[in-house]
């Protein structure tokens, strides 16, 4: 049940609710630090060994995260940083997709990740049910009227495949590496973003966001690859 509340319903209503009253730069933020907090979480919780290479590829990956998070305050100079209730509404929902991962990561033992997926769905599925009527007796069902086909597609793809498909995969992978590695790749989530963004909506790439990607990729390196990162350092001094 938790981690269908955590992975699911729980972590997405924080985050929507206190996106209402933050700013998405600042939400996105916020959410750089999941592999910090997964790592230190990881180590309290599950025992994970992490090695020095391992810290500083994270902070290596958190500060280019912070370079794309906040790529309009490096580019105007401008930021709006929301207020502190909706910040700690995002804060909330990092800290329940962290649990997520680490109780995915211990049930990962004994269940597949199509059991894991489907406990997800399930009860993340019904929990979301007294959320959406409290939200529609709230806001009305005038909404219904302006859906369109694009949008019934959107939401299909949403469910079947950035999901379903997605959740999966990432249950497969928490059962080949660490909590600690599945929290690292979360750093590559705005670079993927960005790549599909420029092409798509036509945004731009700017140098915060060069200089970004660049530190993501070597810091999530470092953090992952740490043991051939240490042969071959070795090797140069031998």
């Amino acid at each position: 049940i938790l981690i269908g509340l955590f992975g699911s319903s729980l972590n997405m209503a924080f985050f929507l609710f206190g996106l209402r009253h933050t700013t998405a730069m600042t939400a996105q933020a916020i959410f750089t630090a999941t592999p910090v907090f997964t790592a230190i979480f990881a180590y309290l919780i599950l025992k994970e060994r992490i090695q020095f290479l391992q810290v500083i590829g994270v902070a290596v990956g958190l500060v280019g995260s912070l370079f794309i998070a906040l790529r309009a305050f490096f580019e105007t100079g401008n930021f709006e940083d929301g207020s502190l209730f909706g910040n700690s509404l995002v804060f909330v929902s990092l800290l329940m997709w962290v649990a997520y991962i680490l109780m995915s990561k211990s049930l990962s033992e004994r269940y597949s990740p199509f059991t894991l997926t489907g406990f997800v769905f399930i009860f993340g599925g019904v929990s979301f049910i007294p959320l959406a009527v409290w939200e529609n007796m709230q806001i009305g069902l005038d909404w219904v009227h302006a859906v369109t086909l694009g949008g019934v597609l959107g939401v299909v793809y949403q469910g079947a495949v950035a999901s379903f498909i997605a959740f999966i995969a990432y249950q497969i992978g928490l059962q080949l590496t660490t909590a600690f590695a599945a929290g690292v790749v979360l750093y590559l989530g705005p670079v993927i973003t960005t790549a599909f963004a420029v092409p798509i909506l036509g945004e731009k790439v700017t140098w915060p966001f060069i200089v970004g990607v660049l530190l993501i990729v070597i810091g999530s390196f470092v953090a992952t690859q740490h043991q051939f990162v240490l042969q071959k350092f070795r090797k140069n001094e031998g």
